[in-house]
């Protein structure tokens, strides 16, 4: 399948995804995660990797941090095969667990790519929100979120969002 077309398959799409993790530590776990391959159309039927690193570290028995780096790089991008997208990123997390059903957390993220116009255009977000636990299966998660860029090429980028989403595992 495509990687951001759902179950479309754009340009024939496939590729790999893995990783592998680690204890440093009690109190700190590195995790790598890679996909590889042609990503649909983000890589307009050409070739792609992505990757990210995670630093896991409990501070507390309560608090805990997440360190992330992201990386990725396709050769094309929708219908222009010639252009090669590049994107850079570091995201913060921070996490303090309220008791058995609620969670604080906030995340900083930079993310740094290239345009068809050939800038570089850094955006950056904040975000703060709680997790809640209405039990094993269901965590439902609303947040504030606030979005900004680097440049005028996506100056309606300034923007304030609210979003609640929720996981269901079985």
């Amino acid at each position: 399948m495509g990687w951001d077309t759902d179950f479309d398959q754009f340009n024939g799409g496939n590729n790999w995804v893995g990783g592998i993790k680690t204890e440093v530590s009690e109190d700190l776990t590195i995790a790598y995660v890679s996909s590889a391959g042609n990503f649909g159309l983000r890589s307009a039927g050409g070739t792609a990797y992505s990757q990210s690193v995670y630093a896991i570290a409990d501070l507390t028995c309560r608090t805990q941090y997440v360190f992330q780096t992201e990386y990725s790089h396709s050769n094309g991008f929708l219908d222009d095969p010639g252009f090669d997208a590049e994107n850079v990123g570091i995201v913060n997390y921070l996490f303090y667990t309220i008791n058995d059903c609620w969670k604080a957390g906030g995340r900083v993220e930079w993310l740094k790519t290239n345009t068809m116009t050939g800038e570089s255009t850094s955006f950056y977000e904040v975000t703060g929100g709680v997790n809640y636990r209405a039990n094993d299966n269901l965590v439902i998660r609303p947040e504030v979120r606030y979005d900004w860029s680097s440049t005028d090429f996506a100056s309606d980028y300034d923007r304030v969002l609210f979003g609640i989403d929720a996981v269901l595992t079985f």
